[in-house]
């Protein structure tokens, strides 16, 4: 799933959140979804994880 130009240089367990946030915002049912708000939290506390 991680592009392959970054050859392994990355926090796995980073890019498994992501993956998880990714799956959330996919939910079929919209009140399922979470707030965009929620998703900027999240994927601004994984950038800082991977830094």
């Amino acid at each position: 799933m991680a592009d392959p130009l970054l050859q392994g240089r990355f926090p796995v367990r980073c890019l498994h959140q992501a993956i998880a946030i990714t799956a959330m915002c996919l939910q079929e049912q919209p009140k399922f979804r979470p707030l965009i708000g929620d998703i900027v939290v999240a994927l601004e506390y994984l950038a800082s994880q991977s830094t």
